[in-house]
């Protein structure tokens, strides 16, 4: 009977660490794609800059200002 039990808590253990190991993993990927997002929004509002988007704007073929 104890033997059924140590199976038992054996299997019960690598299955939280699983749980863990995906948890961990959705943290990582949310971590990620939140600081992508960030650097991007940065980049657009310093290195780029509106004027860029204005020009890119104009050469499209479309009037500056969104009209």
């Amino acid at each position: 009977m104890s033997e059924a039990r140590t199976v038992w808590h054996d299997l019960q253990t690598r299955q939280r660490v699983t749980a863990n190991r995906q948890r961990s993993g959705i943290l990582v990927a949310a971590g990620l794609l939140i600081a992508m997002s960030a650097a991007e929004v940065l980049f657009l509002n310093f290195a780029v800059g509106p004027d860029t988007v204005d020009l890119l704007t104009a050469a499209q073929g479309a009037p500056p200002g969104g009209e």
